[in-house]
């Protein structure tokens, strides 16, 4: 009974000792950990692509194909009739997928692709010479299964929901293209904001209507994206008229379908139609009024 009772506390400062012993294991582990993963070389790109080179996209769906192609200003269009400007931050999230580093590689000679959605794929990808065939999502993580030539990769994107939309989800949501200078806005009441050597004018011109808020409001112009574009099969309805001046793009010119509840515009030249809200509206309708100007206006509706 005495040897039990004096053993008891030097098993307890074997145990304190054993303790400490794997906690300081576990902070060398620790600390050793983020420098093993430092000097893991990196993970390779899905294929070797130079963005810059590619003229042209193919995403094959099923029977449905779209193709996706730029011109020689840089800019990207939907193949087909009618040919329609395409969305360039859809595609720049598609040539993206190429450069997506390859978290895990098996080679395809030994394996049986119909259990990765690979026989025949979900998508093919075509970005120039360069092919991509995307599978199933893998069940657990959520990572998708690309085939690029004798590899199978298993990666973490989110572009697949890009590739599987249809045209309409493809059209560029922008009044003026990116890059594209914007020289004036004329809106239907008269009023046109230009630019000018030293910034931007309004004509008429209104007393009190300073530099900065006819850039906001030409920026609210240049700028704008619809929250839904897509292909309006019927002829433009007559109506109000705003046109966007571009440098060495010429008039593009829109009718307003609708002001409320939310502004709905139609453009004359494509088949096209265009969402925004609101909050859109007002900012894009509504041009820089100086106190002169507001009173004027607002003696104009009383008296008509």
């Amino acid at each position: 009974m005495a040897a039990a009772q004096g053993l008891t506390p030097m098993r307890g400062r074997w145990l304190l000792n054993l303790a400490l012993l794997a906690l300081v294991a576990v902070l060398a582990a620790l600390a050793w950990w983020p420098q093993r993963r430092g000097a893991e070389p990196p993970a390779p790109p899905l294929a070797a692509v130079q963005r810059d080179a590619v003229r042209r996209i193919e995403i094959v769906r099923g029977d449905d194909t779209l193709l996706v192609e730029r011109d020689e200003g840089g800019r990207w269009w939907l193949a087909g009739t009618p040919r329609l400007p395409a969305d360039g931050a859809k595609v720049e999230s598609v040539l993206g997928l190429a450069a997506t580093p390859s978290e895990q590689r098996y080679p395809v000679a030994d394996l049986d692709l119909t259990q990765f959605g690979l026989d025949p794929p979900r998508v093919t990808l075509r970005l120039g010479e360069a092919e991509l065939a995307l599978g199933d999502a893998e069940p657990i993580s959520g990572r998708r299964y690309i085939r690029v030539g004798d590899t199978l990769h298993l990666v973490s994107t989110g572009v697949f929901a890009t590739l599987t939309a249809g045209r309409d989800a493809w059209i560029s949501p922008q009044l003026v293209p990116e890059g594209a200078e914007l020289e004036a806005v004329r809106l239907p009441d008269g009023v046109t904001v230009r630019r000018t050597d030293g910034g931007w004018a309004r004509e008429p011109q209104a007393e009190g209507v300073g530099e900065a808020a006819l850039a906001d409001f030409a920026d609210g112009w240049r700028l704008a994206r619809a929250f839904e574009a897509g292909m309006d099969a019927d002829p433009p309805p007559a109506g109000e008229v705003v046109t966007l001046v571009l440098e060495g793009l010429g008039e593009r010119r829109f009718v307003i379908v609708q002001r409320e509840p939310e502004l709905v515009l139609r453009r004359l030249d494509l088949p096209v139609r265009y969402r925004f809200t609101r909050f859109t509206a007002e900012r894009l309708l509504a041009p820089p009024k100086g106190e002169a100007a507001g009173g004027k206006a607002s003696e104009g509706r009383e008296s008509g």
